[in-house]
């Protein structure tokens, strides 16, 4: 059910383990060799388990912004995020409890990669409500659950925003958005707009994208994935369309030289 809503490494933890290399970033592993008796609810655990106890609070916008630009469903997204991870982070805090159980399953078969098989469902303890519960007491996560669900609720409410604004101030943009980001890049490129960074120092286009949607009234389908997409100077979509661009006459000379 969630292998479409959350966004999951295209190549399985098997393979992946073959060659020593980590899935990409703010991606979830690829335990997909365990359908169909993976738990239906396993990736909805594992995306929890990451977002409110593995991931440092600092990256919690990182993560959310990659799971929702590379969901398959994004609006499913939103809707599971806002009706059953916010919910779960109350039902942790209120059931928050130290235990001594070492947890385990009727009749279980181990598997690999702490994965095991009970009454024909493939498990793993790791990503159980019971774990969550006994981490937040053990670590005392309270205080820090509930700063994580406001900024999960603050992601959630911009998001919101960016999809219904309306706001009759705003530029409206006649022509394509993938038109929009690609020319407010080559602004950027060319050194007539400030654009924003990630932590490594390099054009955060997840962001420079929302502002975007933020400074001009666009169609009702414009994604914050589209804008990304071609306001990024490294994906193939973007260079295609500099050819174009270039074919019909379009050059930009970088700002100093105008004096």
């Amino acid at each position: 059910m969630y292998q479409d809503i959350f966004a999951i490494d295209d190549v399985l933890f098997t393979e992946r383990k073959k060659t020593q290399n980590q899935s990409p970033k703010y991606l979830l592993n690829n335990y997909n060799y365990y359908l169909p008796k993976l738990d239906k609810d396993f990736y909805l655990k594992y995306f929890m388990r990451e977002l409110l106890i593995d991931l440092d609070i600092i990256e919690i916008d990182e993560f959310l912004d990659n799971q929702y630009i590379n969901s398959k469903n994004q609006d499913q997204f939103i809707k599971v995020v806002t009706l059953k991870v916010i919910p779960t982070i109350d039902t942790i805090i209120n059931n928050a409890q130290f235990s001594m159980s070492e947890g385990g399953y009727y009749e279980e078969t181990k598997l690999e990669d702490g994965f095991i098989e009970t009454e024909g469902v493939v498990k793993n303890e790791k990503y159980e409500y019971r774990k969550f519960y006994h981490i937040a007491s053990l670590s005392k996560l309270q205080e820090d659950l509930l700063l994580r669900k406001k900024l999960i609720s603050d992601y959630l409410a911009r998001i919101n925003t960016l999809q219904n604004n309306t706001n009759p101030k705003l530029l409206k943009w006649c022509g394509k958005p993938s038109h929009l980001a690609f020319i407010i890049r080559k602004l950027v490129d060319e050194g007539f707009i400030t654009a924003p960074k990630g932590n490594n120092g390099e054009i955060n286009a997840t962001e420079l994208s929302r502002q975007i949607l933020e400074s001009f009234s666009l169609t009702n389908e414009t994604t914050l994935n589209t804008l990304r997409v071609y306001s990024n100077s490294d994906s193939d979509r973007f260079h295609d369309l500099n050819d174009n661009f270039v074919n019909q006459g379009f050059s930009l000379p970088n700002s100093a030289l105008l004096g």
